[in-house]
């Protein structure tokens, strides 16, 4: 036998995190199993939002060191269209490298800009390419390095910048990041859809240039429905290894930005619980990175939600047993 149960996020307070306690009225004894019915949500969540809207880059300021420093900048959480998007990151990025620049430096800044250019692999598709400019004033600007730090989640990955940095022990035990040593910019071109590669040192005065390996994209490829009912489900990564989650589904996202969301799964993912006693669970909504959404980062959405359980049938006392076996007698 089934129960159904129908959450909406509608009175969840605006400025909290998509995590949610569900108290049932009644509890579920002997709860066996449960599964995602549907979805549905407006497709208009925020694709820059408060797990991503800040990012970091590696960039030299006063001396040759490597890896350079790291830069921060911070945009707000909001819904951008790519054109704006890349606008703003290049404007903050240009600021901050501006504001690092001491009195005295012997490196110059670096002004950045963000374009659009074809793929040069698939029709109707473009990348993003990013420049960074290296400012009059400054001597040396030969040994300007300049480096994106990519990471699962970043804003850098949104737009197509692959991984630009690896992660080696030191002798001592402790694990540092280091950059791929042909990923750090000494100003340089590189073009092509792949991982930045066909490394040339340029003059004084030149371009640093990047392009991103992927289209960027102005929606969530997809949503994880969280909860503490998700039983050993595993996602494998890119880098091989498997990892437990608490996804009870996840929905795919190939809707049209401000149209509807409304997914029902044609394969039902089902939960083992074990026949416990239910009576309160979580339900979360995260991004595609597994990351954890904010209240105000979408709309309200809903889910179906069917838990599977076995009746109970409890012992006849002596009455019940009298009135049973009387109707048994006059049938």
């Amino acid at each position: 036998m089934y129960e159904y149960i129908r959450f909406s996020s509608r009175n969840a307070p605006a400025d909290g995190q998509s995590l949610y306690t569900i108290n049932l009225p009644k509890t579920i004894q002997n709860a066996t199993s449960c599964h995602v019915k549907s979805f549905s949500m407006p497709n208009t969540a925020f694709n820059v939002t408060t797990k991503n809207n800040s990012f970091e880059w590696y960039e030299t300021i006063g001396n040759n060191t490597n890896p350079p420093p790291i830069l921060q900048a911070t945009i707000p959480a909001k819904f951008y269209t790519i054109e704006d998007l890349i606008t703003t990151i290049a404007t903050e990025m240009t600021t901050v490298s501006q504001s690092t620049k001491a009195s005295g430096d012997t490196l110059a800044s670096l002004t950045f800009t963000m374009s659009q250019i074809p793929s040069t692999t698939t029709v109707d598709t473009f990348h993003i390419e990013l420049t960074g400019t290296i400012d009059a004033g400054g001597t040396n600007t030969a040994q300007k390095k300049f480096c994106p730090k990519v990471y699962k989640g970043s804003i850098w990955t949104m737009l197509g910048f692959a991984e630009t940095f690896r992660v080696e022990p030191t002798h001592h035990g402790r694990v540092n990041p280091v950059l791929e040593p042909n990923l750090i910019l000494n100003p340089i071109t590189t073009r092509g859809d792949g991982r930045f590669k066909s490394i040339t040192a340029t003059t004084t005065g030149s371009n640093a240039t990047k392009t991103a390996a992927f289209s960027p994209r102005d929606s969530h490829e997809c949503y994880h429905i969280t909860s503490s009912l998700a039983d050993a489900v595993y996602e494998v990564e890119a880098d091989g290894v498997s990892r437990h989650t608490n996804y009870l589904l996840t929905v795919p996202n190939s809707s049209n930005r401000y149209s509807w969301i409304h997914y029902l799964p044609t394969e039902p993912v089902f939960h083992n619980l074990h026949g416990v006693n239910l009576n309160q669970f979580t339900i979360g909504l995260a991004d595609e990175d597994g990351l954890l959404m904010n209240n105000e980062e979408h709309q309200e959405f809903s889910v179906v939600l069917a838990i599977e359980y076995e009746p109970q049938h409890k012992p006849l006392n002596s009455g019940q047993q009298q009135t049973l076996m009387w109707r048994k007698s006059h049938c």
